[in-house]
């Protein structure tokens, strides 16, 4: 009976979508969440009964999208780590289609060989990206380390009061309690992370090795637990299971109602203790400034308008280009390198029609990551030599 629904469901996936897989991030008492050591699960993305995306997605031993690492780069070869979300993490897309995965290629080719590791986390915001860098990331010994910033969601998730507002569905995720202190310098308290891990320890204990090896051998397992995982790993400790999620838009809001002013500061103060506390173990700390499909295409951004936000409240206005201007106004005050992919991937799409992401999906397709890697590369390559020489 086993083997003959094994069979029928490997085979329904030829032409039915049944729906995108899950069950492979848990909880962090350090930065909130992670993936599974040892995962492999297939990620899908449905439109009605089509794939716009269907792969499998493994980790290494450590959790990581991507291949094995010490965490002693190998004698005379440079190092850099990429932090970031889901555009980072890239479930969308093959392993050596993430933009990632394309630097390290095209850097293979380098008088020295470069590594690039994927350390991106669907759902992670600059706080969780920061204390990741402290109790893991550092340990890879980086010459560069590379923290993703997502115009769409980066600076509504580090606030907690926006993030706690707009983020309540089954998707929800634990918060970091992000404040400033008297001096203006950010707090992190994670207490809701420990409180997340230790729920999810107990609840795995005395199932953990029967279900990693249900979900690396059978098919159908991984469908059906990957369904009821979406909903217990991703919904933290007192939160509704029940009510819809609706991402927060105010940052396209100007002028910026408080709330998201506050969020700002928050965003700028996190990246000014990133940057020291990178600097410290004499890496260099450069920001990513990844678009969202609104911002790529016009008439994506139109239709949100029309369809989704509708007027603006009063006295404010709807600026596509506001979180841009504000992030490049605090990475420049604060002297940290940055590159905004923004005006390449406009340009490709201007030139080709392909916004670079999916239809349905808001993620980046694999012509979307050569993009990303294309506009990045130059840039990042010489920041790596200026990280080697002060080494």
């Amino acid at each position: 009976m086993i083997i003959a629904s094994e069979v029928a469901s490997r085979t329904l996936r030829s032409f039915v979508c049944d729906g995108r897989g899950g069950g492979f991030h848990v909880p962090n008492a350090d930065y909130g969440w992670t993936h599974r050591p040892g995962a492999r699960v297939e990620s899908h993305g449905c439109v009605g009964r089509r794939y716009e995306f269907s792969v499998t997605v493994e980790t290494n031993s450590k959790g990581l999208c991507d291949k094995e690492y010490a965490y002693q780069p190998a004698p005379g070869a440079a190092r850099v780590v990429v932090l970031g979300d889901s555009v980072v993490e890239a479930a969308q897309v093959r392993r050596d289609q993430a933009f990632a995965k394309i630097l390290e290629q095209r850097w293979s080719a380098a008088p020295v060989p470069v590594e690039v590791i994927n350390m991106g986390v669907a759902g992670f915001s600059t706080d969780n990206q920061l204390l990741m860098y402290g109790s893991e990331s550092r340990k890879y010994s980086p010459d560069l380390v590379v923290s993703e910033f997502n115009l769409e969601n980066d600076v509504g998730e580090l606030s907690p009061a926006i993030h706690r507002r707009e983020c309540t569905g089954p998707q929800a995720l634990p918060t970091a309690d992000v404040t400033l202190d008297e001096n203006g310098e950010v707090r992190i308290d994670t207490a809701e992370f420990r409180v997340f891990a230790a729920e999810g320890a107990r609840r795995q204990a005395s199932t953990d090795y029967l279900d990693f090896w249900l979900s690396r051998n059978l098919y159908l397992y991984r469908r059906i637990s990957g369904v009821f995982a979406d909903q217990r790993e991703a919904a933290g400790p007192g939160r509704a299971a029940s009510e819809p999620f609706f991402p927060g838009l105010g940052m396209y809001l100007e002028p910026a109602p408080p709330e998201w002013e506050d969020a700002w500061k928050l965003t700028a103060a996190t990246y000014r203790r990133f940057a020291r506390e990178v600097a410290a173990d004499g890496a260099r700390l450069v920001v990513a400034i990844l678009p969202s499909k609104e911002v790529v295409a016009e008439e994506r951004w139109r239709w949100l308008l029309q369809w989704v936000v509708g007027a603006p409240p009063p006295g404010r206005k709807w600026d596509r280009e506001a979180p841009r201007r504000r992030i490049v106004a605090i990475l420049s005050e604060l002297g940290i390198p940055f590159v905004d992919v923004t005006d390449a991937m406009r340009d490709a799409f201007a030139k080709s029609g392909n916004t670079g992401f999916f239809d349905f999906d808001p993620h980046p397709t694999a012509d979307g990551h050569r993009v990303i890697a294309d506009a990045l590369a130059p840039y990042l390559s010489e920041q790596l030599e200026v990280a080697r020489s002060r080494r």
